[in-house]
Parts: C-alpha cells; structure tokens; sequence
C-alpha cells in the first residue's frame, strides 16, 4: 500500500518526467511504489545542471531535467573521449543515468549472491574431488558427463585451502513482482568487472557532486580483496615470481576490458603465446628470458587453456592442466570450472542447496526445468506453448521464442528432438525484464534492463561488489545472457547510509619496494608490437609527407611540361601507381595522376597504399593496447582514412584534408614517444623499427628519384627535401640554390639533421648498444655492421656521390642525366644488405623464434 509520502515523491516524479513510460508491463526501477527509494531518484534529479547545488524538488521543471541529463551526456562524452575511450570495439556507450538501489535493498541481494557462488563452488569441490553427489544420484550424471564442460582431467587436482570460483559473475533480471532472479551463472573467467570500474569512473566524474551527497559505496575494496585473494593462494616461488592475467588477446569482444583490468590490478596482460611450460612450471617469455609464473587470473575458456589435454586446435599454454594438478601454478577460476555455467544446473540448484547447505536458495533461478527430470519433462510436455525450449548445455542462446512463436512444422520437429534426447533439453519462462531510466534522443526513456553483479572468495566466504554493470535496450529482445547484449551499459550506485571513507588499491606507503628504474622483463610479444608499431607509424608519416607533396604540386602544377616530373615523384609512392598510368592519354594525365593519388590515399585494398599502413599502425598499437597511454591511444585511434572524406566517393579535393590530418595525427603520436615514453627496452624497440623504416624510405627516394631519376632538375630535389621534412634547414642555409651537392650532403652527411640518414644509424647504433646485454655476441656483430655504414657516410665525399661515371660519358657535351652517381647507389645496396640483416636478426632472435620474416606491406598480422 503506497503512503502519504510516497505518493507524493511518485507524484513529483512524474511531473518532472512527463512521458516516461514502462511499456512492457514490467516492473519499474522508479516508478514501483514499493521501491523504498524514490527520495533518492528525487535527489538525483534535484541537483542543477550545473552539478553545483542541490535545488528543491518543487522549483525544478521537466524542461530543466532534460537540460541536465543532456549535459551530463555531453560530459561523458567528452571524458570518454579525453580518457582515449574512444575505441569503436567498445561493445556500447555508457548510460549518464547510475541505476541506484538502497542498502537495505542491496544487502539481501548481495546475500543471495555470496550464498550461490558458495554453493558453486562447492559442487565444483565434489564434483572434481570425491562425487559423493554423483554416487548419492543428486546430481544426474548426464549432466556431469553428458556436457564437454566437464574436464576429466582435472579430476583429483583440488587444492584444500584454494577456491574452485576466485571471481564469480551472475547475470540478473527482476520480475513483474520485483523479485530478483539468475538468467545465467559465470564461473569460467567471468568479464565484466573492467567494465564495471570503467563505468564507475567516468560517471563518478561527470556527477561528483551527486555522487559524494548520495553516499555510493566504492569498488576498490572489493578489487583489493580480489588481489588479496589471489596473493593469498599464490604457490610459493624461491624466485620473484609474476602474476598474469591470461587474456584470449585483441580478437576477444572483452580484450579491452582485460587490459584495463590488468592494469588497474598490477598484473602483467598476457596471452597463450605469452606463457610456456618448462620442467612442469610455468613462464612468461620475456627479453631477457623466461620469467616464473605464480598466478593466473584467466579470461580464457576452459577448453582454449592447454591443447595438449583439452582441444588440439586450441591456441593455449601446452601442460598448463598437468602445471595446475602439480601445483606449480594457481589457475583461477580453477580449471574445469565452466561446467557450472551450464542453463541445466539451474533447474536442480535449490535442492543441492538444501543438500549441501542445508537451507533455502535465497537467490532464484529464472524459472528452469530440466526434461532429464520426469515430472519436469511432463510439465514441458503439457506448458511447450508457452514455454522457451533451449539446449540444456549452451550458455547463451541469440532469442528467447515461446515454442508458439512458431510453425506447426517446427514445433512438430523440436517436440521429436525432445522426446529422442530428453535430457539434452531445459524449458524456461520467457524472461520479463524490469525497466529503468535511461537517456535516449533528448529524453528520459524506460528500457529493459539486465544487471551483472561480481562477487570474490575472501578468507572461506564470499564478498560481493557493492555495484555491477547494467545492460539495456530499447526492447527485450535485445537483451540475453551475455555482457555484450542491448545497446547501452549503466553504472549501478549502491546507496550508503553514512559517509563513505575514501579507498585505493594502491598499497600503503609503509610496504616496502624494490627501486626499479628499467628491466628487460618485457614479454617477446610485447616487444615485437612496439618494434612493428614503431615501423607501421615511421612508414605512415613517410607515405603522408611524400602523398601530400604530390598533392599541393597538382594543386599548383598546371604547367603540361613538368607534368612527367611530378609522374615521376608520383610513381615513387607505390608500386601499383605506374601500371595505372601507363594507359593514360596526355589529354588526360593531368585527371590521371590526381585519381592514382585519391586511390593511393583512400583505397584499403592496396597492399603498398596509405591505408595498409595506417590498419598496421591501429592493429598493432591495439594488441598492445595497455601498454599505451590514453594520449597515445587517443592519437592512434583516429588514423583513419575516411575521416576527411566529404563524400561516399571521395575526390581529388578530399585529399588535401585528410593527409594533414593524419600528418597532424602521426606527428603528434611521435611527440608523445619522444616525449614521455620511458627510455625501456619497449621504446628501444619502438624506435629501433621508426629507424628502420626511416632509412628503407630514403633508400627508396633516393634509388627511385636520384638514381634512377632526374635527379638533377630542381623540382625533384625540391621533392627530396619537403618528403624528408628538411625543406626549412636548406633554405635556411642555401637560400633558393638548390643543387644535388648541398641536398645530398643534409639529407645523408649531416649528424645535426634528425632526418638525415647518418643520423638514423647514430641512433640505432646506440639502441643496440642499450641492447647489448640481452645478447652479446649477436648484438655486438649488428653493431659492428652499423658501425661500417657510420663509417662509409662520414668518410663518403659529395664530389664522389654525385660524379658521373666515365665509362658512361658519351659523345655529348652533358651525359644522360641516369649515368651518374654509381658510388651513391653502391652505398645504397650495402646499407639495404646491413638494414635487412638486422631486421631479420632482430625478428628470428627476441619475436618469432622463427626463420621466417615478415615483410612491411604484407596485411598477415
């Protein structure tokens, strides 16, 4: 029964909320009148859109509501994209409106779900220890030995003291009464969490003030407790030993997630290449060798753990299950796990519970029955209409459709499949999801609502996160079992009833560390990220600097008689670009070269075009995504090559915009590497492949436009210098005199120029110098092939480089402006010998651990 006071704040909020409407029948989030906390919707609403001061309930109108919320989302947009969140495989933006619940109300709810994860785990415990519940018919066997989850060989591998569940996860909804219930279990390797702390954090900070008045209990403790637990089971290591968190890598919908979880506990990310078994124990491959594994936090299914037990086609950790059952490494969630997410366990949890517990299921499942059970298989039998059939073993289904959704033909085919295989078979209501405030086009709209709550082993019991992630939609379909479902992720306040005092996971200033100011424990993969990051960056700056002078020069170059020229400097770009014109007119060259750079710049499908080097640049800067700061990965995010673009064809015009952009984008990335990346093996690498790449360009101007070229006119010099960004020194020094003599001499002599060749190899030589100590006689034998090309550019004379050879001077007054320069293309050739030497060594002795290379501008990473 709904009181004076009740009824009033009902009313208020449906002034101030004119068309929110429920319309599916569902209970509502703010408008149940039993709810017990319409005073804190109220008191959300009441603060001003200037998030400053609260203002009465009574003076607020609809209009200033709508004001707020639109504020608010501009904000979280904003720090989204300032904290470099901004990745499109963010499966949904973020709600600005918390989805907020009492204490009181919280309490009983995160009781039933400490009691549950109890209960899983210690079925998980018989299940892969003694089977008394198998032997006492509690459990059906078919549904230990009917589901692929059930890992045999893990049978006998539990650890008295050590959880079974570290990290649990269960998926809920509300019915139309309000009760909560259980859609579905998360035991494996639970995602989610990451989520949950990044929603936390951006909503915190576009409503502090709202936050700070209505007391929302903090997550920290919760993620220390799980660091606390996972220090606390860890095996004990003579040596320093590291902790991971096993990430299935970048092609994971949660990949994100794990890397921002990984940081936010201090564990190193890592991946199934990462790790390797020796001597029954297992390691981190690192720079400077293998590293000790105590603990693994997983986010790996069980079956992709270890191909040697589980799934041959698996990418996983060979021996991990025989390193778990000899105790040499802590798996959590303890492999095996996973068999307790499957839908059929549901329909039998309330008696193990009083089985094993010997009391109630506090916390429902949504209404199960499985068909393996005879008087369920005949309620089935009898309510098929309108009742959801699923497969009993697959955790997650794409619809939730009554078997009266559909044909007579169909429904005639599922009922045969269920009377062959029975027990295969569970039957479900058709879920009923609450509904909750959300902001959609300008308004405050009611969606569907699904709700995913954590909970950690903690000392023998369960402590449960004081908030979770919300999923929502515009309507119920859109909504399932899994994280990723509906359209849009809320953060969820619990609402305290006294201050709540502030709490971090940093660890407090008496622990004591060790002084670390570098170490080569940098993982293999890591480092070989970096290195091609540093390559795919150095080859796009360099494509967008060449593309953009052959742009401003079709831009002005009206002029038919220097045409072949810019051809030239055109061609040089790519390799496809000359078959292009090689049909072209002289009507149409003109027309011809501006499409061959619209289609260099705007076509992903060149393999040697702009927009291969940009997808490596993102590619590679996304497997290393917690490796980046947010500035980097702001920068890198948006090297896109249809952000300039004005129309769905892009045109000549298009180009000019887009490779400023980019140039802007890039250039400031390098900024932030020169900057503020610390000098560690990780930026050596980096730099190492921006060296690299560096001198395979000025290799190739110099073969393609000196060389082989016309390498004497102006107009190609003048390419040179503005392509390798050393326009301003020369005429600074030379003025308008532009002769091969004084380029040659900056662009490859001269130590003072950062784009000079010479000055590449100062650099690399004093990378592998740093290097040195990771391998000694390979690295002192690469720096003595650097050393040499030092050698032969400071010994090199510019009359020698650009002398016309002899043998070839004809019978003419001038000889053809292609026969010159035979010293300069001697270098070129042995610094491309020493160059591709030490990629290969690099890449065979700390990457792939193979003979095979990889090539830049072949798309296979």
């Amino acid at each position: 029964m709904v009181n004076r006071d009740e009824a009033n704040e009902l009313s208020q909020l449906r002034r101030l909320l004119p068309h929110y409407r429920s319309e599916h029948h569902a209970y509502d989030e703010l408008l149940a009148a039993d709810t017990g906390h319409l005073k804190s919707w109220l008191r959300l609403l009441a603060w001003g859109e200037d998030h400053e001061q609260m203002r009465p309930v009574a003076t607020l109108t609809p209009e200033d509501v709508c004001r707020k919320w639109e504020r608010v989302k501009k904000r979280l947009l904003e720090y989204t994209e300032a904290a470099g969140e901004s990745d499109k495989r963010r499966n949904a933006e973020v709600d600005p409106i918390p989805v907020i619940m009492p204490e009181e109300q919280w309490s009983h709810l995160a009781k039933g779900i400490a009691q549950r994860a109890h209960l899983l785990d210690l079925i998980l415990r018989d299940l892969y220890g003694p089977q008394e519940l198998l032997l006492r018919g509690v459990i059906p066997p078919e549904l230990v030995y009917g589901h692929q989850g059930y890992l045999g060989a893990m049978r006998g591998s539990i650890v008295e003291s050590q959880p079974m569940l570290t990290l649990y996860a269960a998926q809920l909804c509300r019915d139309v009464h309000g009760q909560w219930h259980v859609l579905a279990d998360r035991t494996q390797g639970p995602s989610g969490a990451g989520y949950s702390v990044e929603n936390r954090i951006a909503i915190s900070g576009v409503l502090p003030h709202e936050f700070r008045d209505m007391l929302v209990q903090r997550s920290a403790p919760f993620f220390a407790a799980l660091r606390d637990s996972m220090n606390r089971h860890a095996i004990p290591c003579d040596e320093l030993a590291l902790m991971v968190l096993l990430s299935p890598g970048v092609h994971s919908s949660a990949y994100f997630e794990d890397a921002y979880l990984a940081r936010y506990l201090g564990y190193t990310l890592a991946q199934s290449q990462d790790l390797t078994v020796r001597g029954g124990r297992v390691f981190l491959k690192t720079l400077a060798g293998l590293k000790r594994v105590s603990n693994i936090l997983r986010r790996v299914p069980d079956l992709e753990c270890d191909p040697l037990e589980l799934v041959p086609s698996a990418i996983g950790v060979p021996g991990l299950c025989q390193a778990a059952r000899d105790r040499q490494v802590t798996v959590a969630n303890h492999l095996g796990c996973g068999w307790a997410e499957q839908p059929a366990l549901m329909a039998v949890l309330p008696k193990l519970c009083r089985v094993l517990l010997d009391e109630e299921l506090l916390l429902p499942s949504w209404p199960t029955w499985w068909c393996g059970d005879k008087d369920s298989y005949q309620f089935v039998e009898h309510h098929a209409s309108g009742l959801v059939l699923r497969d009993a073993f697959a955790k997650k289904i794409d619809a939730s459709r009554t078997m009266e959704s559909f044909s007579h033909a169909e429904q005639a085919r599922m009922l045969e499949k269920l009377r062959r295989q029975p027990w295969r078979w569970i039957a479900t209501k058709p879920p009923n999801y609450s509904t909750t405030p959300c902001w959609h086009r300008h308004q405050v709209v009611a969606w569907p609502m699904v709700l995913r709550v954590f909970a950690t082993h903690v000392q023998g019991k369960y402590e449960v996160l004081p908030s979770g992630i919300g999923r929502v939609g515009a309507i119920p379909d859109q909504l399932n079992e899994t994280l990723v479902s509906g359209q849009m992720s809320k953060d969820l306040w619990i609402l305290g009833q006294r201050p709540v005092p502030m709490s971090s996971l940093r660890r407090p200033p008496t622990s004591s560390l060790e002084v670390r100011r570098t170490s080569f424990d940098l993982p293999s993969r890591v480092a070989e990220e970096l290195h091609w990051l540093g390559r795919w960056t150095a080859r796009a700056e360099g494509l967008v600097r060449h593309a953009r002078y052959c742009a401003r020069r079709l831009s002005e170059e009206r002029d038919t008689d220097n045409l072949p020229i810019v051809q030239e400097v055109i061609e040089a770009l790519d390799v496809t670009i000359p078959n292009v014109l090689k049909e072209a007119s002289e009507g149409n060259l003109y027309e011809q070269l501006q499409q061959a750079l619209v289609d260099f710049c705007f076509n992903q499908s060149q393999v040697h075009a702009l927009g291969n080097a940009l997808i490596g640049s993102r590619r590679n800067a996304t497997y290393i995504r917690d490796r980046l700061s947010r500035d980097s990965w702001q920068i890198i995010s948006r090297l896109e090559t249809n952000e300039a673009a004005t129309q769905v064809e892009p045109a000549f015009g298009d180009v000019a915009p887009l490779l400023n952009h980019l140039l802007n984008q890039l250039t400031a990335f390098a900024g932030l590497v020169a900057e503020s990346m610390t000098r560690g093996p990780g930026w050596l690498f980096l730099d190492i492949g921006r060296r690299l790449e560096r001198i395979q360009q000025q290799i190739h101007l110099i073969e393609k436009l000196l060389i082989g070229g016309q390498g004497r006119t102006v107009p190609v010099l003048e390419a040179m210098l503005d392509i390798m960004d050393s326009s301003i020194t020369y005429r600074y020094r030379y003025l308008m005199n532009i002769e091969i003599g004084p380029v040659l001499d900056l662009l490859l002599l001269d130590q003072a120029n950062p784009r000079s060749m010479v000055f590449q190899f100062m650099k690399l030589e004093e990378h592998l110098l740093a290097l040195t100590s990771l391998d000694r006689e390979g690295l002192t034998e690469q720096r003595a092939r650097i050393q040499s090309c030092l050698s032969l550019l400071q010994l090199a004379e510019i009359a020698d480089l650009t002398a016309v050879n002899p043998a070839q001077v004809t019978t003419a007054a001038v000889a053809p402006v292609n026969e010159y320069g035979l010293e300069l293309m001697r270098l070129m050739t042995e610094f491309t010998t020493v160059i591709e030497g030490l990629a290969e060594y690099i890449t065979n002795r700390f990457f792939a651990h193979t003979k095979a290379t990889h090539q830049l501008g072949e798309n296979t990473r």
